[in-house]
């Protein structure tokens, strides 16, 4: 059997997202906004990935997952007050300091989002393997107490080692 090395620098990259704005004039010297986003980003190699292969080369799928940069929700409120001095406003309508504090305006964000996702990482390596693991494997059905019972065999070690040996 032939096995070749493949190096590959593509990868699969999907984002969706709703995205709702509203703003708001309050009278006439005050200016409210809001804006949520609700976003779900997934990827099979993002950048802060330990290498820049995957689990298994031959399955990209199994790599796939949220992205590193994955928000699930961001909520961003913003605001504007214009000061109350200047002209047609109803301090300091005239004069030179009406010219100097007129037009200024104070504003603000606040930008409120729910942390990027975390994912533990491994980096272990056997002779006569092909591929390195990135992260742990846990198997669909099977007993994944990962502190106690016997491991299914993995490398030099044999299937039924006792944990923790």
């Amino acid at each position: 059997m032939l096995f070749r090395s493949i190096i590959s620098s593509d990868a699969q990259a999907f984002y969706n997202a709703l995205q709702v704005s509203l703003n708001r004039n309050v009278g006439t010297r005050f200016n409210v906004g809001a804006s949520y986003t609700w976003s779900r980003s997934v990827d099979d190699s993002s950048v802060g990935q330990q290498t820049n292969t995957g689990q298994f080369g031959l399955d990209r799928l199994m790599d796939r997952g949220p992205s590193d940069f994955h928000i699930p929700h961001r909520l961003t409120l913003n605001y504007f007050i214009t000061a109350p001095f200047g002209k047609g406003q109803p301090l300091l309508s005239e004069g030179a300091a009406a010219k100097v504090l007129g037009g200024w305006r104070l504003n603000g964000i606040v930008n409120v989002r729910k942390g990027a996702p975390f994912s533990a990482g491994a980096n272990v390596r056997y002779t006569g393997y092909l591929f390195a693991a990135q992260r742990p494997d846990l198997i669909p059905g099977g007993d994944n107490a990962l502190t106690s019972g016997t491991t299914a065999g993995c490398g030099n070690i044999p299937a039924g080692t006792k944990l923790g040996t």
